[in-house]
This record gives C-alpha cells, structure tokens and sequence, in this order.
C-alpha cells in the first residue's frame, strides 16, 4: 500500500531533478558560446561571483576563453552524467564538460546554482 503513494512521489522528483538539470544545462551553454563568441560581457553575467564592472573579472574570463598556455577555446561539449541536489531552496546542479583548447582538451565539471533568481554558474573546476 506505501509503495501505491511512493512512487508518484519518486516520479515527481525525478522529473524535478530533470528540469533543473536542463536549465542548468542551458545556463552553461549560453556561457560557453559567449565565450567561444568573445562576449565576454554577456559571459560575466552567467557567473555568480564575478560582476561585469569589475575589470578584473573581466580579465579573468578573457583569459579562461584565450589561455595564454593552452590557446582560444574552441568548442564545447557536455560530457555524460550530472548532479543534483536541492537544500534549503538552492537548487545545485553539477555537469561534466569537455573543453577543446586550440592545444589542449581538458574535463572539467560545472557548478550551476539557483537561489531563486535564476541559473549561475559558481564554479568550473
């Protein structure tokens, strides 16, 4: 009989989990091509921590889009799986990417957050 009322349950969560997993996705998309793209701007936007008047935030991410060691990033990809995780009404989603420099393709993963004001990414590690 639980198991009757459990599963709804579960099932709403999961297509939760999903949406935030999408816009997450979607977040970190947009930061990308607007790296790829050299709007540099529009990127500092995405970012929670960095404002978009702060010359040096924007040094910061100039050089994350044209490393001087490993060159222009020249494309994107989302590698396979994520996380998610909701607590106390911050929804935080963490998603592996591979990233293609003109001599290098490293991993990283992003951490998109959302404390109610829509998805930024906190960290690229």
């Amino acid at each position: 009989m639980k198991l009757k009322f459990l599963i709804p349950f579960i099932s709403i969560i999961v297509l939760y989990n999903c949406g935030s997993t999408d816009k997450g996705q979607n977040c970190a998309d947009t930061f990308f091509a607007h790296i790829i793209n050299e709007k540099y701007d529009s990127a500092l936007y995405l970012m929670e921590n960095m404002s978009p008047t702060d010359s040096i935030s924007l040094a910061n991410i100039k050089t994350f889009g044209n490393n001087p060691n490993l060159g222009k990033l020249i494309a994107v990809e989302k590698s396979f799986g994520f996380s998610t995780n909701i607590n106390n009404g911050v929804s935080t989603v963490k998603l592996p990417y591979k990233l293609q420099y003109e001599k290098s393709l490293l991993s990283r993963e992003v951490t998109i957050v959302n404390k109610g004001r829509g998805y930024k990414i906190r960290l690229i590690e």
